[in-house]
Parts: C-alpha cells; structure tokens; sequence
C-alpha cells in the first residue's frame, strides 16, 4: 500500500492536467519514466480491484449488524418498558388486598355507611355505586346493601335533611337489587299540610314498598294524619321482627295486626282500640301514653313482655283506678322516663321476676319527690329482686330521695349513674353515706359489686370539682368490711366516666389555643371526584334510573 501510494505521488508530479495544458514538451528520459510507471499503475489495479471488492464486503456486513443492532436496541427499550410496567403490577399486586379487600368486607365497610337510619335517602348509595366499576359491582351483588328504605315527604324546600318526595328511582332500584332480602322499612313524613299528607298517601313508591310488605324485617313508621290508612286492608307481615310507630289517630296500628312474629314495639299513640289482639310481644316501649289508655294494653300483654319502658307523657291525663292491678310473671326488665310516670304505674304493677331498673329524675319536683317510695312498694309487694338499676339526669333529683331508693333495694348489685349535667348529689355526703362503718349501721347496699358514674366536668359544683369526686370514687368500699354480722363487700368493679360531650363545651369561646392548618401538597386528590347527588329535577329522572339499573 505505501508503495502504491509512492508511486502514485511519483505520476501525479511528472503527468497531470496543468502539464497537459501547458507547452512543456517531455524528454526522451521522462518519456521512458512515465512509461514506466504507467506499466507499474496498471499492474497495481487488479489488486486494488480485489481489496475494493473486500471491503466493500466488509461495510456492508457492518451496515446490516449495525441495522440488526438497531433493531435489537429497539426491542430491548420496548421490553425495559414492559418489565418496568409488570414490576409495578406485581407490587400492586402484592398490596392488592389493601386497596379491595374482599367483597364480604366491602360489603361491610359500605353497610357501616349506609347506617345513618331515618337519613338515608339514597345519597350515599348513589355515592357508591357511580364511584368506580368495581364498587359498583360490589354493590349490585350484596342485596342487604339496599334493603333499608326510607320513604320521607317534606313540605319544606329549604330543608336539606328531608326531601320533598322519595326518589322513584331509587325505591324501584332497591326492590329490585334488594331481591329477597328482609327489608328494613322508615316511613317519615315532615311537616306536611293536609293535602299533602293525602298525596304522599297515594304515592307510587309507597304503594311498591306495601307489596312488598311480606319481606319486612323492621318498620318505623312516623305519619301524622288520617289520609293512608283509612280503609287500608292489614299488612302480611311474616317477617315483621321490630316495629316503632307514631300514629296519634290510631289508624295505622290495626294495619300491623297479622305480624306473627313481631316481638319489639315502640309506639306513640296506644290505646286498648287499636292494639291488634293477635301480638305477643317481648319488648313494649309506650311513647306519650297515659295510665287509663296504657293499662288495657298492658293487660292484654302482661303475659309475654320480658321488657317494659314507659316514656314521658307530654299532657294531662287522668290516672287510672289504684284498684287496677297488672302482674308480668316474665318482665325482667323495666323502665320509667319520668317521675310522674313512675308515680302512675307502680301502685299498678306486680313484677316478680323484675331485675333490671332504669328511672329517669328529669322531672324531679315537690310533687314528684315520693317516686321512690312507690319504686320501693312495688318491689316489696313483687318480692322482686332487683340486681340492677340504672339513673339518669341525677342532678335535678334530692340526695334525700335517692338515699331511700337505695335502701329500699338491698338486693342492688350493679349501679350506674348519670351525673351528665352536674353531679352536685356526689359529694362527700352522698360517699359517706355508702361507706360501711361503724357509725353508719344502716349502710345502703349490701350486695353492691359494681359501681359505674358518668360526670360532667362542665357543670361542675364550686365545692366538687371531678378530681375530688374522683378521689372520693376511688376510696369508696376498697376492702371487705363486716358491720354488725352484715358482709359489705368490695367494689369488683368501678368506672368513673367524663361525659363525652365535654370537650365540645371546655373553654368553647377560647382559640388562643388552637393551631392553624397549613394543607400538605400531599392531601389533594385531583383524580377522584366524589361530589355526586341525586336530583329529583325531572330532567335527571332518567339519568337516575340508568344509574341505579332500574328499568
């Protein structure tokens, strides 16, 4: 090759085309020179023919590995992404019961959410199913997921917690979804005229709902006027389980007299004319019901109630003959929401399997003083053995008087106390008076094994104050004593309990304290909107029904 190149500098210098354009004439010596190098030149050709040849070869097998490894590099870019991408799934994958758990546990958390009662008005169930496919699904296959329906009317257009009308779409999508689930049934109408209530009677959803009435499990039942129920046929109710109505006409209950097995009632408006004959009830709640139209009814199921609680009644009313007696050979539970209550039924009432005791002392007076007394009779006339009792609103009653109560009931184990708007009756006198010693001889509660009191740190008194009542709670019967023969036994258990609701009270005009939130970039989510609602426009009538898949 360096030879060539030699050569080929040698030719280029003693022929070219300047020296062809030029006049220059060649010698005889020059002539023979560039013969000669033109017989070497050509010489040289065929082998530089050959090694052109090779590595015109070589460039072009360099060219196809140089294709071929572009083409390699492509894939393995296309498969660096995929690997990337399986890597995270796999992860995902891994942590995959963190973001869906099991449908059984879905269907738990959403059950939890759709428990808001006489508030449940579709919202959050429609929440639900427009969030995502998968909640969807969930929800479409858990029929206990729209077994609660609540029918509401309200005459009121500002009112956020009552709609105007029960969404059309909604009941039909829980009929349907429901399949043959027991149904747990809320009927509520709200402040409604006249008209409205005739209205609201012969609805369409509610018509539905009534059909369907052989698969209700649980029914609460608010209507305040005659329209609906009169001339109404009686319900089957195989299913019916627990019932709560307020029918201060009387011409709904009759309408729930073939529920055979019903077993819990809470009612507002009982007489002897409207209870159905055919119920044997357990647990009776009367709401706003006086002695003279309670009794008969009480009569009529003192053979089958094992629980009994009688609420306020919020007007005058006559009291019944004292000559009227009542014995529940099974109540074992009892319960008076006030006094005055208290007062009326005891003189009444013969309960010899009686246990647990609740008494309400909100309206504690002059004239209601002496409810202990007929607490005490009762019991002694029953030769009950009360092993529990349970007191509210402690702080409108006298120490006086709840002394006498519980001295009237030796055989008390369980104690609990509500002191949740002062406990100005727990002071050092209330606790002495519960010690046994040697100068307290007619110490009440022998038996007493377990004491619970609920306090109130708002309300405090300016002589106790909860770290005293606290101290004299905890001294109280720490050891057996014996006082003239009796055993007074230690505290097995005692719970002193701040009412919960304080902290919403403590210092409420001060935020000196309180320390401004600044939102971390992190809490936004902007992916996920959850702001859907249900609008009961016309217009989104038939987005509704596609929504909850009713057709």
């Amino acid at each position: 090759m360096a030879y060539l190149t030699a050569l080929e500098n040698r030719a280029a210098a003693l022929a070219g085309p300047d020296v062809l354009r030029s006049p220059w004439a060649p010698s005889a010596e020059d002539v023979k020179s560039l013969e000669q190098m033109h017989f070497d030149l050509e010489e040289c050709l065929p082998q530089l023919g050959v090694d052109v040849r090779q590595t015109d070869a070589r460039v072009r097998a360099l060219e196809r590995a140089l294709r071929l490894s572009r083409h390699r590099l492509e894939s393995l870019r296309a498969q660096q992404v995929r690997v990337a991408r399986q890597a995270k799934v796999c992860k995902a994958t891994a942590k995959a019961f963190i973001r869906r758990p099991p449908i059984e546990i879905m269907v738990m958390i959403f059950s939890l959410v759709l428990e808001p009662g006489t508030s449940f008005y579709g919202r959050e169930l429609h929440s639900i199913t427009a969030t995502c496919s998968w909640w969807r699904s969930v929800a479409l296959s858990a029929p206990s997921l729209w077994s609660t329906i609540c029918l509401a009317w309200s005459s009121l257009h500002f009112d956020v917690r009552y709609p105007r009308a029960p969404n059309a779409a909604l009941v039909r999508a829980q009929l349907k979804h429901s399949a043959n689930a027991p149904l747990d049934v809320t009927v509520t109408m709200y402040n409604l005229r006249a008209g409205e209530c005739a209205h609201a009677a012969y609805d369409g959803s509610w018509a539905a709902v009534r059909e369907q009435s052989h698969r209700w499990r649980t029914a609460d039942i608010s209507w305040y006027c005659n329209s609906g129920w009169r001339n109404a046929s009686v319900l089957a109710l195989p299913m019916l389980e627990r019932l709560t109505i307020t029918d201060p006409h009387g011409k709904a209950i009759p309408c729930f007299a073939d529920a055979p097995n019903l077993r819990t009632a809470i009612v507002e408006g009982f007489n002897q004319a409207t209870c159905p004959q055919p119920w044997k009830l357990t647990t009776l709640t009367l709401d706003n019901v006086s002695p003279a139209d309670a009794i008969p009814v009480l009569q009529q199921l003192s053979q089958t109630l094992q629980s009994l609680h009688i609420r306020p009644l919020y007007r005058d009313y006559t009291t019944a003959s004292r000559s009227t007696s009542i014995s529940f050979p099974e109540l074992s539970i009892l319960g008076f929401g006030s006094l005055k209550q208290c007062q009326a039924f005891c003189p009444l009432l013969t309960v010899p399997m009686l246990e647990k005791l609740s008494l309400e002392m909100s309206d504690f007076t002059a004239v209601t003083c002496n409810a202990a007394e007929h607490i005490v009779e009762m019991v002694r006339r029953s030769s009950a053995s009360v092993m529990d009792l349970t007191i509210c609103h402690l702080h409108a009653a006298s120490s006086q008087c709840l002394l006498r109560l519980l001295k009237g009931l030796p055989t008390l184990e369980f104690l609990h106390l509500y002191a949740d708007s002062g406990h100005e009756l727990l002071d050092d006198q209330f606790f002495c008076a519960l010690t046994p010693t040697t100068e307290n001889l007619d110490c009440p509660l022998p038996n007493l094994v377990e004491l619970a009191v609920t306090a109130s740190i708002v309300y405090d008194p300016a002589g106790v104050d909860f770290a005293t009542l606290h101290q004299m709670f905890n001294a109280l019967r720490r050891e057996d004593v014996v006082i003239n023969g009796q055993l007074y036994p230690a505290l097995e258990e005692r719970s002193l309990t701040r009412n919960p609701n304080d902290d919403l009270f403590v210092a409420y005009d001060s935020d000196d304290d309180d320390e401004e939130y600044v939102p971390n970039p992190t809490d936004t989510d902007d992916e996920t909107d959850y702001s859907m609602s249900i609008s009961d426009d016309e217009d989104e009538s038939q987005s509704d029904l596609e929504i909850f898949g009713a057709r």
